[in-house]
């Protein structure tokens, strides 16, 4: 019995034994498994292909970056040197930093508002952004669908940003090399409403007058300018061959178009010197071609402006400088002429070129030049002033001095400011008592090489515009010069200037025309083509205190105030 009992003891103690073995066992293969902290997933990379008329400033904006961090991202050492269909990378939060030779500002991602807006007839973005007191670049930002910023539908509901987000810093004040404003004046403004109009210079030669004629109705302009090179028509003296000219102006005036001749160039057998263009030895023998042209187009010409930037070398060259003839007396016995025979017709002085060269080599500053117009009492002569106001690759609601992203150079002095510009010839005419006369725009436009050769170092400036930019700034400049109530017609230079002779000669021309040298029609032809033009805004009589040159009244345009050169090549326009 006892034997039983020990038996059954052990039997037990292996059965319990065996029990605590296989326990720790089974902890021992199967531990308690440790907290683990779950990896955050990589975002897939974004991309995005590049469409006519991109640029990466644009495509920064629209996926809320920095061109720079594209640039970047994309190992593109030029920043305006992308192609359509090239493949970009996006970079994420983590890898958006600027590059450090341009910092650029922090600013805001633009936010809807809750407010939209419905595209009405004649609308465009640049209209919308002005009237909304935005910008073109806060209205795509919240409006992802917009791809095209050049193309939105009547309508179309769009969103608008919020106020505050899309205000533009006021720049800083910067000493300028441009003669400064120093001596404030006070004048009435009484310009009546229908001042302004839309035009636009063509140019009659490489492509059927009837063809660009075609195009000139598509814009819906109601002004149409056209340089006359008396070089060309009376290549021999008294024997004046109208030609194209001819052609052109009657196919315009059947189409119920104004006309404005820039009548400019002296002929070889007029000139002692062969060098560029410049004005005759003897101006009487311009006095005849003005009486000869008026007499021919009595009626049917609207306007004539004299000459084509005097204030530069080429084209009043004599002997490789400036001519010592006297601009002030060749308008002088042009004016007279022109009202012996039709005084109906309008007289326009030379729009100039911005400079702030003035060597008397090269060129006259056009402040300087203007005010002595002005001081010896060229404002007789006229009806309205001619300017060129210009703008390189800054945009026309820029003001100087801040550099513009993605411009370079050009953006360092007054001249190169399409308002700037505007302002401070408007200046001049309140400080001379001149202010019921208009400002006639004679050419104005943005070029752009981004569908043409590259360009000169010289024009170098072309190659910052894109394509779209330049179909956005036109328009807004129409709707600035619209809303001044100083501001006649302004004419876009140009239509047609690849197609043209000129053009070939001058390349310029190439970069601002609304038709590309394809033949097909730049982005800008149909942004300036949808403005509504029926529409003028009138603004009310207003009194303003505006700022002048000083500079004393001299006898002769020989001794106007001469600046220092800089050593800075001549800045030049079309």
């Amino acid at each position: 019995m006892r034997q039983s009992r020990i038996a059954v003891l052990w039997s037990l103690t292996f059965i319990l034994l065996m029990l605590a073995i296989s326990t720790v066992s089974a902890q021992t293969a199967t531990p308690t498994p440790a907290p683990t902290t779950t990896p955050t997933p990589v975002p897939a990379q974004r991309t995005y292909v590049v469409q006519a008329g991109d640029n990466l400033f644009r495509i920064a904006i629209r996926f809320g970056t920095t061109y720079q961090a594209l640039a970047a991202e994309n190992g593109i050492a030029n920043p305006r040197l992308i192609y359509v269909g090239q493949t970009l990378r996006i970079p994420t939060s983590s890898t958006v930093t600027p590059a450090p030779t341009i910092p650029a500002p922090i600013t805001p991602t633009p936010q809807p508002s809750g407010q939209t807006y419905t595209v009405q007839r004649g609308d465009s973005l640049g209209r919308i952004a002005a009237r909304f007191n935005t910008t073109v670049a806060a209205i795509l930002a919240v409006n992802r669908n917009i791809t095209n910023p050049n193309i939105v539908y009547v309508g179309q509901v769009i969103n608008l940003p919020t106020t505050g987000t899309s205000t533009p810093a006021q720049p800083q004040a910067t000493t300028q090399a441009t003669p400064v404003v120093s001596q404030p004046s006070t004048a009435v403004e009484t310009m009546p409403p229908d001042t302004f109009a839309y035009g636009i210079e063509i140019f009659i030669d490489g492509q059927p007058i009837s063809e660009i004629v075609q195009r000139v109705d598509e814009l819906d302009v109601q002004w149409v300018k056209i340089l006359v090179s008396w070089r060309e028509l009376e290549q021999t003296k008294g024997q004046i061959v109208y030609g194209d000219l001819d052609t052109a102006i009657s196919a315009l005036n059947n189409a119920g178009v104004k006309i404005l001749l820039t009548l400019t160039n002296a002929p070889a057998w007029a000139r002692d010197s062969q060098d560029e263009n410049g004005p005759p030895r003897d101006l009487a023998d311009f006095n005849n071609f003005v009486t000869a042209i008026a007499t021919k187009y009595k009626g049917v010409v609207d306007a004539y402006e004299i000459w084509n930037e005097p204030n530069l070398r080429r084209n009043w060259n004599c002997n490789r400088r400036m001519c010592d003839t006297d601009y002030i007396e060749l308008l002088r016995g042009a004016s007279q002429a022109l009202t012996a025979v039709d005084d109906a017709a309008i007289v326009v002085s030379a729009g100039l070129a911005p400079t702030r060269f003035n060597d008397r080599v090269n060129a006259i500053n056009d402040r300087i030049f203007f005010e002595t117009l002005l001081s010896r009492r060229g404002t007789d002569l006229v009806d309205a002033f001619g300017v060129h106001p210009g703008g390189w690759a800054n945009p026309p609601d820029a003001t100087c001095c801040e550099q513009p992203i993605g411009v370079l150079t050009h953006y360092e002095d007054e001249v190169f400011y399409f308002r700037n510009n505007i302002e401070a010839y408007r200046a001049l005419m309140v400080k001379y008592n001149v202010s019921n006369k208009p400002l006639w725009v004679t050419k104005f436009g943005w070029g752009t090489s981004e569908d043409t050769a590259p360009p000169s170092q010289i024009n170098i400036f072309v190659s910052y515009t894109s394509l779209t930019e330049q179909a956005i700034y036109v328009p807004r400049a129409f709707e600035i010069g619209n809303a001044l109530n100083y501001v006649g017609p302004m004419f876009i230079d140009n239509l047609n200037g690849c197609q043209s002779r000129a053009g070939q000669a001058l390349v310029e021309l190439c970069y601002t025309s609304l038709i590309a040298p394809n033949g097909s029609l730049r982005p800008v032809f149909n942004t300036v083509q949808s403005i509504n033009k029926t529409t003028v805004t009138a603004p009310p009589t207003t009194t303003t205190t505006t700022n002048t040159t000083t500079s004393p009244n001299t006898s002769s345009m020989e001794v106007v105030p001469v600046v220092q050169p800089e050593t800075t090549p001549i800045v030049t326009t079309p």
